[in-house]
């Protein structure tokens, strides 16, 4: 490819995205130590929050 070719445009976004509450807490979950029943109440209490 040519330097012709390749888009460096970049846009910002019109409006900044942060992580939602029930985001933050799925990434920062620790799976190996959660068991099937604490995996369901987690799953039940961020249904609720959606």
């Amino acid at each position: 490819e040519t330097k012709e070719n390749i888009n460096t445009s970049f846009q910002f976004p019109l409006f900044s995205v942060k992580d939602s509450e029930v985001e933050k807490e799925i990434q920062e979950i620790d799976l190996d130590n959660l068991t099937p029943i604490e995996a369901l109440n987690k799953i039940s209490l961020w249904k609720k929050k959606l």
